[in-house]
């Protein structure tokens, strides 16, 4: 034997040593994990599948039997993969298949054939295909297998009078079973609802068991395609002779524009003639979030008499009705969700609130203030005051109104003059106005530095807008005892010898809107 023959020979050897006796089919889509971390799983004589060695990767692609050639896999350096430019034709295990053997005009007798003219002959990976129950070979050169089984799949061709056909990669396809999803490790029914709290974080699980090759799988979140955030990953059974594929998809914060969307996993296969998707509904828990309206408008003056009326739509999951409180007291709620105000008086101005509660919470909206105009209220704080001469004394008053009092005027006892609020006169001071806690009130305050007897008397404090008039009498005594008592603050009325300067005082007023004020509330 020559050296070349010799070498020729030891690399059969070789690589009929090699050959693998187990090599399947394997079209993988999408995005999968390591083929050796799915061999871990359930390939390779572990888990579902059972004994055998594991595939090869998917890059190999080419189904062949444990008969085929080895001298049928020895490629020269420069010389390329004839596996890899065959037309493939996938058929679904159990059907028909019919192969026709068609030989192009110019192909030549392979040297060395010992076919009869006319004589058809068909070929499984190197290997003549002999008829029986399942194959036939007719007169005309088709083969007929009545129904394809797995082992069917490989490398097919013929020779017509030694002359052969182009080859075709016949590829028999498991369809898989039905898909189905699972969370939490429970199974889910198809078309289930899936309920859980914003901003938490939902894994799904798309299981797909059988199927060969390995199906791809895609997920659809509310139109659009996620696949890229998924993972997959396939392992042989190798007792059925298919994969199991699970792929994995993880929302990290679910959010409530996810709410009522659908959630699917889509399953393709070659033996599938429609992808089957597997949808789930999302139902997002989330706390109320409030849409306050007004009627009239925002920023339009609510006067004494008139109507005013607040809506409060809720956005909740689950729904959840809305309260209107005032003051931490409920301030009532129509069929509409809306508080009426009819005729309105100064007491019905103040801060509300609309209110709605979760599972867990009660939750309020931003204040929204309603302010009623009108003629302004002006009232003691204290309307009888006790002092001790030579100290200094205060009277104060409440102011309330919108627009505020165009004119805030101090009438004194007779033998004093009037003093407006920023203005002092000798020992007297009449403070600018300070904000109460009231919306819509402010504080008037007047001080006496060293009070005398002669300031004793009655101190009206008079208050002026374009709605009307009102005036507050406060009583000032002075002793020399060692003591001050303010009495409780009560309706006063103004001695007679103060009706004319208030009058005077009354009919000087610029009048917004060129009215006059034409009423004194007293």
């Amino acid at each position: 034997m020559g050296v070349s023959q010799w070498l020729f020979a030891l690399l059969l050897c070789q690589a009929t040593l090699t050959t693998p006796t187990d090599v399947r089919f394997l079209r993988h889509s999408g995005r999968r994990e390591g083929f050796a971390d799915s061999m871990e799983e359930g390939g390779g004589g572990g888990g579902d599948g059972g004994g055998g060695g594991p595939p090869p990767p998917p890059s190999l692609g080419v189904p062949l039997n444990a008969s085929a050639n080895p001298a049928d896999l020895l490629l020269f350096e420069d010389e390329p993969d004839p596996r890899l430019d065959i037309e493939e034709r996938l058929v679904v295990r159990g059907t028909e298949v019919v192969l026709e053997c068609v030989v192009p005009d110019d192909a030549k007798v392979i040297e060395g054939d010992d076919s009869v003219e006319g004589e058809v002959r068909w070929y499984h990976d190197g290997n003549l295909v002999e008829g029986d129950l399942r194959v036939s070979i007719m007169w005309t050169g088709r083969i007929v297998m009545s129904h394809a089984v797995s082992s069917d799949s490989g490398v097919w061709w013929c020779r017509r009078s030694g002359r052969p056909a182009p080859k075709l990669r016949l590829i028999v396809t498991i369809p898989p079973e039905r898909p189905y999803l699972k969370y939490g490790g429970a199974q889910l029914a198809a078309g289930a609802r899936l309920t859980t709290r914003e901003g938490n974080s939902i894994t799904l699980h798309c299981v797909v068991e059988g199927g060969n090759p390995a199906p791809s799988i895609t997920w659809i979140l509310g139109g659009e395609d996620i696949t890229a955030t998924s993972q997959i990953h396939s392992h042989w059974v190798d007792s059925e002779g298919v994969f199991n594929t699970k792929s994995n998809l993880t929302v990290a914060r679910v959010g409530k524009d996810l709410h009522n969307n659908t959630v699917a996993c889509v399953v393709r296969h070659p033996s599938l003639p429609v992808a089957v998707s597997v949808p789930l509904r999302l139902n997002i828990e989330y706390s109320p979030d409030f849409r306050l309206r007004r009627w009239p408008s925002w920023g339009t003056p609510v006067r004494e008499g008139a109507s005013v009326s607040l809506l409060c739509s809720v956005d909740a999951n689950p729904p959840s009705d809305p309260t209107w409180v005032k003051g931490g007291r409920a301030a009532g709620v129509s069929s509409q969700n809306s508080l009426l105000l009819r005729k309105t008086t100064y007491s019905d101005g103040g801060r509300y609130r609309c209110v709605a509660s979760d599972a867990t919470n009660t939750i309020e909206s931003d204040d929204v203030d309603i302010i009623v105009t009108g003629a302004p209220m002006v009232a003691a704080v204290n309307s009888t005051v006790l002092s001790i001469a030579g100290r200094p004394t205060a009277l104060s008053a409440h102011v309330c109104g919108r627009p505020l009092p165009l004119t805030l005027t101090w009438l004194p006892p007779p033998h004093l003059q009037p003093i407006n609020p920023g203005d002092t006169k000798d020992r007297i001071t009449a403070h600018n106005l300070t904000t109460s806690e009231t919306p819509g009130c402010h504080y008037a305050v007047l001080t006496i530095a060293g009070v005398k007897p002669h300031d004793e008397g009655n101190w009206v404090i008079v208050g002026v807008n374009d709605r009307g008039a009102t005036a507050a009498l406060i009583r000032l005594n002075v002793t020399a005892a060692a003591h001050s008592v303010a009495a409780s603050a009560s309706r006063a009325q103004i001695p007679f010898h103060l009706t004319a300067s208030l009058l005077t005082l009354l009919l000087s007023v610029s009048v917004v809107s060129n009215a006059v004020v034409g009423r004194v509330w007293l």
